[in-house]
């Protein structure tokens, strides 16, 4: 993965398609929260197809065409 945004809100990757099995996989497995910190929680609120990210806290996010 390629960290593309983080602030205080949230974190935005780049995940190569090879690697996205499930978008909500990580989000839910045991595996993943087992490495955050107490009181530190992941959600998974979508996949975009392309972001454009001018400064931080500044970007547009893309969503997939419907049907995709």
């Amino acid at each position: 993965m390629t960290l593309l945004e983080a602030d205080t809100d949230g974190v935005y990757f780049a995940v190569p398609e090879r690697l996205v099995a499930r978008p909500t996989s990580a989000a839910s497995s045991p595996r993943s929260r087992a490495l955050l910190p107490p009181r530190v929680e992941l959600e998974f609120d979508g996949r975009y197809a392309a972001m454009l990210s001018h400064e931080p806290k500044n970007y547009a996010l893309l969503p997939y065409a419907a049907g995709r």
